[in-house]
């Protein structure tokens, strides 16, 4: 399990609750976010810093990760059969106003619980052509019931999976960085526990619907990168009539819009981002997510089309997924005669990931074992 919990040492309340990553997961190229030093280090960033969200999901057995400075500490829990992810406050953060609560009290409806919204269709997958755009209602068909404000299904989801959540934050679209994000509604404490993810909540090759499959064929699904199988993962939950996360889904981003330099133009990136030796490396990147894609992935979904429609089996989408893991995926910290072995495959982080990244709120990543 993994908890979440901590803020900057003094909060105030109010502020937007992003997060600094350490570094993008091995293997994502150019365009993933700036790097941070794995090094103890003093705060850089202004007081009443924000929350941080690109720390490692899968803490060591016997050791912590731990964000200083304006954002959060990841720690396990001190019991080891629940061994959790802790984002503890390291100071308070300004409040925004009628924020959407995480877990509504109980004297809040769960009209109350909106974030300020109106219905709409829930987050889309954007194609990166013009004139194609393959929502995720095409993909995924209505969430988990149809509730029409994506937050409340995704609270109700969250009480449902055991993801326990603070009544001190909120989801909302105000006050934040962009899309969905987490504001603090009241003071929190330095050290006060702000949410918990059980390891089940996490979705991963592990954990998915078709994790037995995924492991029998591991050998097959061997890459550079190491993502073959949560991407995998991802394609089939997408589209899987039952799937268990379908209400985390809905607070995506509409991948089409992802901001990354593999989607603009090449003529652009040469234009744009010459001499930085950015398109050089995207162009790198692209070439081994075709390739990936082409000689893995498409033929693994082709041979079970039973669990992968056509509707997501396309480099399109792909690329979008692979954007995706790249911004908002974690990994587990390998001890130092693991490094040299097998990439780390990433793990997706419900709740974690929708701390938003603030450039001007840096924060420093330290790993101690235990």
């Amino acid at each position: 399990m993994f908890s979440v919990g901590t803020i900057p040492a003094s909060a105030n309340t109010g502020r937007s609750a992003a997060w600094t990553p350490k570094q993008a997961p091995r293997g994502s190229g150019a365009g993933a976010g700036p790097e941070t030093p794995e090094v103890a280090a003093r705060s850089t960033g202004p007081p009443g810093g924000a929350l941080s969200d690109h720390g490692d999901p899968d803490e060591a057995p016997t050791g912590e990760w731990r964000v200083r400075g304006p954002a959060f500490s990841f720690a396990p829990h001190p019991s080891s059969a629940r061994r959790a992810m802790r984002l503890r406050p390291l100071r308070s953060l300004p409040r925004v106003p009628r924020p959407s609560p995480l877990v509504p009290t109980s004297t809040q409806s769960p009209f109350c619980a909106r974030a300020s919204r109106s219905p709409a269709v829930p987050s889309g997958l954007s194609g990166a052509g013009p004139g194609h755009c393959a929502h995720l209602s095409q993909v995924a068909g209505p969430v988990d019931g149809g509730d029409p404000d994506p937050v409340v299904g995704f609270l109700n989801w969250c009480r449902r999976v055991g993801l326990e959540l603070s009544p001190k934050v909120a989801v909302s679209r105000q006050g934040t960085v962009a899309g969905y994000g987490m504001v603090a509604r009241e003071s929190v404490q330095a050290g006060e526990l702000l949410f918990v993810v059980p390891r089940a909540a996490l979705l991963s090759q592990y954990t998915c619907s078709i994790g037995g499959l995924l492991e029998r064929e591991r050998g097959a699904l061997q890459s550079q990168s190491g993502w073959v199988p949560l991407l995998l993962a991802l394609l089939h939950e997408l589209q899987a009539p039952a799937s268990r996360w379908r209400p985390y889904f809905a607070l995506w981003p509409e991948l089409g819009r992802l901001e990354h330099p593999m989607f603009w133009p090449e003529e652009q990136r040469r234009c744009l981002l010459q001499g930085t030796g950015v398109p050089e490396a995207v162009e790198k990147d692209l070439a081994n997510i075709r390739s990936e894609y082409h000689s893995i992935v498409l033929p693994f979904m082709e041979a079970h089309p039973d669990l992968f429609s056509l509707r997501v089996r396309s480099l399109e989408l792909y690329h979008q997924l692979v954007a995706l893991v790249m911004a908002y995926s974690f990994q587990e910290p390998l001890e130092e005669e693991e490094d040299e072995k097998e990439p780390n495959s990433p793990v997706m982080v419900p709740a974690a990931d929708i701390l938003n990244h603030l450039a001007n709120h840096n924060a420093n990543l330290e790993y101690s074992a235990g």
